[in-house]
């Protein structure tokens, strides 16, 4: 069995998030993506407001996380990963929002993954501040194959005005949010993808923006699996 997405789910609100993801298949990998709004004055999103994440009460590894400082659309964009001994069945998920922060507005993404033995994060790229057509090459070996999981945020306030790239499947729960400045748009997508330097693109006008991105794999695939893995 090939790495294969499973199934998502979208949760959105402010504070501690606790919410249930139910696989479809026998998850192998988990991923969280999640996207933060400022809603504070002057711009805290620039902040680290998110303790943690679990998933039916295993902690997530923060693989990820990127920035984009402005004071009136400030946001972040994060990833969490787990690629092995992932609990089965419905779970509960909990992302655990900094206390002082309670009133930043979040888009979190779930997503489960099949597959025939653990996975392993290949390759990460973050993309940061304000740019047009935002995009993350990613540094896979010439010998990937696998599915690459994006997250953005961006202070563009309609997602309907981010096109995704050719290859990628855009989740539901893609959001616009008020904030106390400006607004926010959060979207997510995942697809296959093979070979060196893969990437993860979007189409929209310049604005800000936070991307991460990760290059999964089947660790059995990847030599040595974490060979080109940046950790953030």
């Amino acid at each position: 069995m090939a790495l294969a997405f499973d199934v998502a789910t979208f949760n959105s609100g402010a504070g501690d998030r606790s919410f249930t993801h139910t696989p479809s298949g026998t998850p192998r990998a988990v991923a969280v993506v999640i996207a933060a709004a400022d809603n504070t004055l002057g711009g805290q999103a620039v902040n680290d407001t998110v303790d943690g994440v679990t998933y039916g009460g295993v902690a997530l590894t923060r693989v990820l996380r990127a920035v984009d400082p402005s004071t009136t659309e400030g946001g972040s964009a994060y990833l969490y990963f787990l690629g092995e001994s992932v609990p089965t069945g419905a779970r509960t998920v909990v992302v655990d929002d900094d206390a002082t922060m309670a009133n930043v507005t979040y888009g979190v993404w779930v997503l489960t993954f099949t597959a025939a033995s653990d996975v392993a994060v290949a390759a990460t790229k973050i993309t940061e501040g304000d740019v047009a057509n935002p995009s993350a090459t990613i540094p896979t070996l010439a010998g990937y194959s696998g599915i690459v999981v994006a997250g953005l945020y961006s202070g563009i306030n309609d997602p309907d005005e981010i096109a995704i790239g050719a290859g990628y499947t855009r989740l539901a729960g893609s959001q616009a949010t008020g904030q106390d400045f400006g607004v926010m748009s959060a979207v997510c997508v995942h697809g296959a993808k093979s070979g060196a330097n893969v990437v993860a693109d979007f189409t929209a006008l310049s604005n800000d923006v936070a991307l991460v991105a990760a290059a999964l794999a089947e660790s059995s695939a990847q030599t040595p699996p974490y060979a080109n893995v940046t950790i953030s």
